[in-house]
């Protein structure tokens, strides 16, 4: 079993932990900016309506 591991890791294992960390930290921070956007839309629509 000689694949090419990615460098700077020891084998496939530790890569796809590393992945699967990386992919989690894009789902939160895309999580966070989805609900920033959605609450900030809700305040700007209601800042509008009461403002004019």
């Amino acid at each position: 079993m000689n694949e090419y591991i990615p460098n700077g890791y020891t084998n496939w294992t530790e890569y796809n932990r590393a992945m699967a960390r990386q992919e989690k930290r894009k789902m939160v921070i895309q999580g966070v900016i989805g609900m920033v956007a959605f609450f900030g839309l809700i305040f700007l629509d209601g800042f509008i309506n009461t403002a004019f």
